[in-house]
């Protein structure tokens, strides 16, 4: 007689009888086929798998396991109904739902109204989550079940593998339970991933109880669904009363369920009823003597003792495979009641068991009592802990190993290499490759793989490209993995010469091959090796496989086609969380954060439950185009699904913030990440830039506190504290960071470089920008454009000059910035022929197209050089006639004009180009007052307040004991205000006695100024 049980303290307890089957289905276990326990911790909300033990004499079954409906199972003698007894106090049920389709949602909301958690319980591991690989494929694989008790009533669910390839374990499945709970979707309905174990189901005659969840979608149609259900049904060959089956309307997220989509109830009250109404219970035969509520294994009888001395090893396969651990709890136990001692052999299968299931203390325990040990017993017990993370305890075990003289077999080598993640274990990892060549192991490809692998984890990628290129024989495996690990370490040449030998060679490319080998093309080849890879994935027909479209739409999108990649997107077949960011991440890179965002709603539309990945990518997407709106709107979303407290989540919230000026949200943002990261930190530091906060001090107090607090720098870090420093000219703090620069090793990069000649120029010392341009052995462009903007700033126009010319000569071809810097330099210095000769040569010369900013400083030019009719006309006949950029450096320079009418003219055409920016009004106001015509230019402001038009105020700083004080007009906020003012007060008494009342000047500035 079958029947489910569950172990406590070496006992187990009777749940439910259960007639066994006449006739064995197929099974993917063939010595596990005809005998089976149910097994379940009644107090636990997990039931173990189901196995099949063998049937007492004169136990019957109540249905064939195939070919059979509802109908047929009734046809039974009448002798044998009046045998079969139903249990009303049990309901075995299994789960058939898309992985997408909000299952794990709607059984932590049955567990939590059942009470089996609290509302705010914390559960490890959801109970029917899926993994990793079934979200990638939109199926189940193993086997999660749980157990419900609702007025009285227990309902048995386990959930239910949906592909072919586990045909024997679905019909395992089926012969268990006498009903099916077939969860889908309200919007997408049935998906094909369901349909093989739905067809498995209606054939062995269960009864349905059809849920429609996520009920409270917006685009739902439940209708719809319904009845494409129905038609399914009926295509697949359903009987009458399946097609009966009861419709229930949910949403797993609320914990809500109802018979019209309508009208929800409260709860899942609906849900349970319609359950336990709809699917009967087990039969049990009543002239088969019951086994007793709780009985020893010294009652089981003695064919079933033998069964179990035959076949444990097998269960225990099964319970780690199906992650049933109160299984192998039960195996373990009739060991122990059935030996005095272990054998190696089966204490090896429990330490493995218990390694499995990172139950390590129990491993542990397992080893310790172990008389005999060997290589299989310290191999399996070194992959548990390597499999925990604790890579220093597979050492510990591993030098134990050593001292004792146990023999290093190859897997032993292989746990062991990989744990080795460091530097310091690479050491560790090269006297194993010592003993693997002592050992003769050093052929073997699986060996040689993981070689390589320890070998670049570690930081000897030198020494893991000799061990592949001494791979006598080589796979495919080994092959991808090389193509992926010279793609990290940015080798892409020999990245597409081991994939040009993979192909040539006769292997056949796999899943992991094109993927490998088109991430090389994102940053390190042009886009024309991509579009020839995508081209021989069509070939080869990977395009299909969702991994590869992934990684064809990212390369897109890495090299800004958008549009290359939303056309690669549209034409997949499937698509994934991961199709999704790549596709956000595209727009986002682009620029096109509001193609991102609107691809996001589209995204949580479809009812796909988005990762802190694609959360962080679509907020760096509200980051470029600055939507603080939508950002704090995401902000929300974060909170509410819980990934605000994750570090790329924050990190990309603090950037948003940072990005859009709000350095208070960006720092609360900031403060709140329970884990930071220099990428945590170098966002925050965008904010005090994007800002220019007074409190530049608080940056670099921040700064130090990360550092002391272990956090490493990197070269971004220092360039953003160097631009800080810079933008507040305080050359003793941007010296300081020079000297810890030098300390660390960063002065060499070149990013690092270019920042300090910036600092060094914008605090004022050019000879110290020039000594840190000299000493740089890694120029590059932006070396040279910083070097030339430095002595553009400074006026030194003829170094400027002589400075571009030695860059043509060691062959750096300028870019448009080291035009527009020498251009400035020329507008300067008023050496306008040397500027118009240069900008007539941009384009035949350097191959450089002029940009709208290369216009603006030549109207700055032609204007300071007095040459005012030649700049307007230079501005109508530019590309760009009606940029209020020219015009506003036209109306700049015109204060040089004596010509007042020139100068209205100009001022009102600009107005006429930007009637709402407050920096026309300025311009034209300050015009009026320098001819003082002070009552038109108090007209001008006037008509800028009435149209509310505000300027940023301009602010000056001083330094003081390597402290920036900022300024700005009417500032009343210093907290030494009074003297400052007092001090202010006599300086413009003593400046008014120089001067005569009637002065004009003085007006001017009075005004423009304002009382300061």
């Amino acid at each position: 007689m079958e029947m489910a049980i569950g172990f406590h303290d070496s006992s187990f307890f009777l749940l439910t009888p259960r007639k066994p089957s006449s006739s064995s289905s197929s099974s993917s276990y063939p010595s596990l086929n005809k005998h089976r326990f149910a097994l379940s911790l009644s107090s636990s909300p997990i039931i173990t798998s189901s196995l099949k033990f063998r049937p007492k004499r004169n136990a019957t079954r109540c249905r064939s396991p195939v070919k059979c409906s509802v109908s047929q199972a009734a046809e039974t003698t009448t002798e044998k109904k009046c045998r079969l007894l139903r249990r009303r106090d049990i309901r075995n049920i299994a789960i058939i739902a898309h992985v997408d389709h909000g299952k794990t949602t709607l059984i932590d909301s049955m567990l939590k109204q059942a009470k089996v958690f609290r509302d705010n319980q914390f559960v490890q591991e959801r109970v029917m989550d899926s993994n990793d690989l079934e979200c990638e494929r939109g199926i189940t694989m193993l086997n999660k079940n749980t157990s419900i008790t609702f007025k009285d009533t227990k309902i048995n669910i386990i959930d239910t593998p949906s592909h072919s390839a586990f045909g024997g374990e679905v019909e395992r499945i089926l012969n268990m339970v006498e009903g099916v709970l077939l969860v889908v979707d309200s919007v997408d309905g049935l998906m094909p991933q369901t349909i093989f174990i739905l067809k498995k189901a209606l054939e062995f005659g269960l009864a349905f109880v059809v849920v429609v969840n996520k009920i409270d979608r917006p685009c739902a149609r439940p209708a719809y669904v319904v009845n494409s259900t129905l038609e399914l049904f009926s295509e697949l060959n359903a009987t009458d009363e399946q097609c009966d089956f009861q419709a229930i309307y949910a949403s797993g997220i609320q914990g809500k369920a109802g018979l019209s989509p309508d009208n929800l109830g409260e709860d899942l009250g609906p849900l349970f009823e319609a359950v336990i109404r709809c699917i009967p219970g087990p039969r049990i035969d009543k002239d088969v003597p019951q086994e007793p509520q709780a009985f020893s294994l010294s009652s089981i009888s003695s064919l079933e003792q033998t069964l179990l001395s035959n076949d444990w090893p097998q269960f225990l396969k099964v319970s780690i495979e199906s992650r049933d651990f109160m299984l192998g709890q039960a195996v373990h136990a009739y060991l122990l009641k059935s030996h005095s001692e272990y054998n190696t052999f089966q204490a090896n299968n429990l330490v493995n068991l218990y390694a499995k299931f990172r139950r390590l203390d129990d491993s542990q325990r397992v080893f310790d009592d172990m008389l005999v040990r060997n290589t299989i017993t310290w191999t399996s017990l070194m992959k548990g802990y390597l499999d925990d993370g604790n890579a220093e305890s597979v050492f510990r075990i591993a030098c134990e190993m050593h001292r004792m003289e146990e023999k290093f077999n190859e897997h032993t080598c292989l746990v062991i290499l990989q744990g080795c993640n460091s530097s310091e274990d690479g050491i560790l990892g090269g006297q194993i490759h010592g003993f693997i060549i002592k050992s003769g192991f050093e052929d073997n490809v699986f060996v040689g793989t993981s070689l390589i692998s320890m070998y670049s984890r570690t930081g000897y990628f030198s020494d893991a490209e000799k061990v592949f290129n001494s791979l006598g024989c080589k796979d495919v495996r080994c092959l991808n993995f090389m193509i992926l690990e010279y793609s990290k370490a940015g080798y892409w040449e020999k990245a597409f010469k081991v994939f040009v030998y993979l192909i040539s060679s006769g292997f056949e490319p796999n899943d992991y091959t094109f993927p490998n080998i088109i991430s090389v093309c994102n940053d390190n080849v042009g886009v024309k090796g991509g579009k020839q890879l995508h081209g021989l994935a069509v070939k080869y027909g990977f395009v299909r496989q969702i991994s590869v479209g992934n990684a064809i739409v990212t390369m897109y999108g890495n090299h800004g086609m958008v549009e290359e990649a939303m056309i690669m997107f549209s034409a997949m077949s499937e698509r994934n969380l991961i199709s999704w960011t790549a596709l956000i991440s595209s727009y986002a890179r682009s620029g096109q954060g509001r193609k991102a965002i609107s691809c996001f709603v589209e995204l949580l539309g479809l009812g796909i439950f988005c990762d802190s990945i694609c959360l962080a990518t679509v907020i760096d997407g509200c980051s470029e185009c600055t939507s603080f709106e939508f950002g704090l709107q995401l902000h929300g979303f974060a909170i509410k699904i819980g990934h605000v407290s994750d570090v790329s989540v924050g990190t990309a919230l603090t950037d948003l913030y940072a990005k859009c000026g709000n350095l208070k949200h960006a720092r609360m943002v900031f403060d709140g990440l329970p884990h930071k990261n220099i990428a945590s930190l170098n966002a925050i530091l965008v904010g005090y830039m994007e800002t220019n906060a007074d409190d530049e001090e608080d940056a670099m107090i921040l700064f130090t506190q990360q550092r002391l607090a272990g956090m490493k720098p990197d070269m971004v870090t220092f360039s953003r504290l160097l631009s800080l420093s810079a933008n507040h000219t305080c050359l003793v703090r941007g010296s300081s960071l020079h000297a810890y620069t030098f300390k660390t090793g960063f002065e060499a990069d070149p990013i690092v470089g270019n920042a300090l000649i910036t600092m060094y120029a914008k605090c004022g010392s050019i000879e110290g920008a020039y000594q840190m341009f000299k000493g740089m052995s890694g120029r590059n462009l932006v070396s040279w454009n910083a070097m030339l903007s430095a002595y553009a700033l400074h006026g030194q126009s003829k170094t400027a000059l002589l400075l571009f010319e030695e860059m043509k000569r060691e062959g750096c071809a300028p870019d448009d910035i080291t035009i527009l810097a020498v251009l400035q330099a020329c507008s300067y210095s008023g050496l306008w022929e040397d500027g118009i000769r240069l900008f007539n040569e941009i384009e035949p010369n350097y191959g450089v197209k002029p940009i709208l900013e290369h216009f603006a400083c030549m109207v700055d030019l032609l204007g300071r050089g007095g040459h005012m009719s030649e700049a307007m006309n230079f501005i109508k006949n530019s590309p760009f006639p009606d940029s209020p950029l020219l015009w506003r450096s036209l109306v700049s320079v015109s204060k040089l004009s004596g010509d007042l009418n020139f100068r209205m003219l100009a001022s009102k055409h600009l107005l006429n180009l930007e009637p709402e920016e407050a920096g026309s009004y300025i311009l034209i106001s300050n015009i009026y007052a320098g001819e003082g015509m002070l009552d038109e230019a108090a007209k001008v402001r006037t008509t800028m307040n009435d149209l509310k038009l505000s300027k940023e105020a301009g602010c000056s700083w001083i330094q003081i004991d390597n402290k920036v004080h900022r300024f700005v007009a009417s500032d009343k906020d210093h907290r030494q205000i009074r003297d400052i003012y007092v001090k202010l007060d006599l300086l413009t008494d003593e400046m008014t006695l120089k001067f005569d009342d009637d002065d004009d000047r003085t007006a001017h500035h009075y005004l423009v100024l304002g009382p300061v």
